[in-house]
């Protein structure tokens, strides 16, 4: 059985302690400038996964032969600008929770994949090929989620349109909820295709 790991990690709420702090002047008045950037990892073990046939089972009969294990890991490269620690509470509060919602689309799509693999490593298939094709199928559709961390900085203008920003933050929250998945969740608010 596969592990999605570490624990918790679905549940992590970021603090600003989890930033490492970047010195950079505050941006001047009606100028704008980047505050922060969550840099989250998802990593696949093992990279390459083989079908073997199961003496076992009737056909279909090729099963999964490594157990799946995703990795979520909040990158220590991860950083805030040192100004907004100057800056009022509810600034570095909305900033914080815009940087939230990057974990968080980052690691409900590791958690997604997660749940995929585990359904092919409990399925049956009728050829190593068809198993392969359904992992790859899997990866190409929950593989990159750069796509989704644009629209959401363009639509929220990064944590700057409050409205926008809870539309995601409900989204994102659908998603954290049993049988929810990140894809569902932005489809159905209308965020993502």
């Amino acid at each position: 059985m596969g592990q999605l790991l570490p624990g918790g990690a679905l549940g992590r709420q970021l603090t600003w302690n989890d930033f490492t702090t970047r010195q950079m002047r505050a941006p001047a008045p009606g100028q704008s400038a980047t505050a922060a950037e969550t840099r989250v990892t998802r990593l696949l073990s093992p990279n390459r996964f083989s079908f073997a046939r199961a003496t076992f089972l009737r056909p279909p009969n090729f099963k999964m032969r490594q157990d799946p294990d995703v990795t979520i890991r909040f990158e220590t490269s991860s950083w805030v600008a040192s100004w907004v620690a100057s800056s009022a509470a509810t600034f570095q509060a909305s900033l914080l929770a815009h940087e939230q919602g990057h974990y968080d689309i980052s690691s409900f799509n590791a958690a997604d994949l997660f749940t995929e693999l585990q359904d092919i490593n409990g399925s049956a298939f009728a050829s190593a090929q068809a198993g392969r094709a359904r992992v790859a199928d899997t990866i190409r559709r929950l593989g990159r989620t750069q796509p989704i961390h644009d629209k959401y900085d363009v639509d929220t203008n990064h944590g700057l349109r409050p409205a926008r920003q809870a539309a995601w933050t409900a989204a994102l929250s659908a998603a954290r909820m049993p049988g929810g998945t990140l894809l569902g969740a932005l489809g159905a608010a209308g965020l993502f295709p």
